[in-house]
């Protein structure tokens, strides 16, 4: 059985695809979401073996606290950020950890985690996400594209235009795009737009429809605005399958996410396997899922406010 928290859909889509490996592997597997006041004792009705915990670190309690109490054997599958600084005499009297990536693991041993770390990195459906044929694409582009006869429109508003015309699309994807690094991304096109305001380009954008998301895309857009550049920039804002992600994702020329923390990246891999180049930021588990000059690039950190951020230059 495999306890997600109530919020971050990312971790949804990490449990179910070990789910289905267990499904291959000739096991049951099932996927929860814990929710508040869950009812851990009802999950004596399903008989699990074992608990499998994804989500944060910080997720501690819901996942594996609760669980733990009930009488099920627990082990977590957990992320770190760039610190671990609650719940580490419980994680220590765990007898195994399992983490995304070489990343999380090194910040859990430097926080003072003994128990011992295994790796597991996310599994990414390599049949669902691929390069979509050009119709496909183009057909997609219709639904995000407002175009009025006779009117004029600022670019991003058409991008079946925009790709017609050669414009590079940028793409950037997160439950908020700041912490993906989308101000940094804004900051260094703002830098090319004051030295070749000509060249065409449109950045995208997909955010959830959250309140601390909408505020971050707020400032990112009185960014965009002092920098110039708002007419290049395009919010996808809402809850779509990943059918709608992976058009996102195909229409796009670069996946760029410089992301402050990553714990796996698991957009990055979605992306590469669409055939696209993508951008991640050295110092996180991005190293860990780009080839640095084959399938991607990995740009420098500078460490703003105890924050590593990319390097705008």
């Amino acid at each position: 059985m495999l306890l997600v928290p109530e919020s971050g859909h990312s971790f949804v889509n990490q449990a179910q695809a070990l789910a289905k490996g267990f499904t291959a592997l000739g096991h049951t597997a099932i996927v929860f979401r814990v929710t508040k006041d869950f009812p851990f004792a009802k999950l004596t009705d399903y008989r699990p073996d074992v608990v499998i915990a994804v989500g944060a670190w910080v997720q501690y309690g819901a996942l594996v606290e609760g669980p733990t109490n009930a009488g099920f054997r627990v082990v977590p599958w957990l992320v770190s950020d760039d610190n671990v600084n609650h719940f580490v005499d419980e994680l220590n009297r765990l007898p195994v950890l399992l983490t995304t990536s070489k990343h999380c693991q090194s910040i859990f041993v430097r926080d003072g985690i003994t128990t011992h770390i295994e790796i597991i990195p996310e599994a990414v459906d390599d049949v669902f996400w691929k390069p979509l044929m050009t119709e496909e694409t183009l057909s997609f582009l219709e639904f995000l594209s407002i175009r009025e006869q006779g009117v004029l429109l600022s670019p991003q508003f058409d991008l079946v235009k925009c790709k017609a015309d050669g414009f590079p699309i940028l793409f950037t994807t997160g439950g908020d795009v700041t912490s993906k690094g989308a101000r940094e991304v804004l900051e260094a096109l703002g830098r090319i737009h004051t030295s070749n305001p000509t060249l065409p380009w449109i950045y995208l954008l997909k955010t959830w429809p959250a309140a601390g998301s909408l505020r971050c895309s707020a400032d990112e857009l009185d960014l965009a605005d002092k920098l110039g550049i708002a007419d290049r920039i395009r919010y996808v804002v809402g809850e779509y399958s990943k059918e709608f992600l992976r058009g996102l994702m195909n229409l796009c020329d670069i996946y760029v996410a410089p992301s402050r923390s990553e714990g796996f990246g698991l957009p990055h891999v979605e992306a590469q396997m669409c055939g696209k180049p993508v951008i991640g930021l050295s110092g996180n588990a991005s190293g860990e899922t780009i080839i640095d000059g084959k399938t991607g690039f990995i740009v420098s950190a500078d460490v703003v406010s105890h924050q590593p951020k990319a390097n705008i230059d």
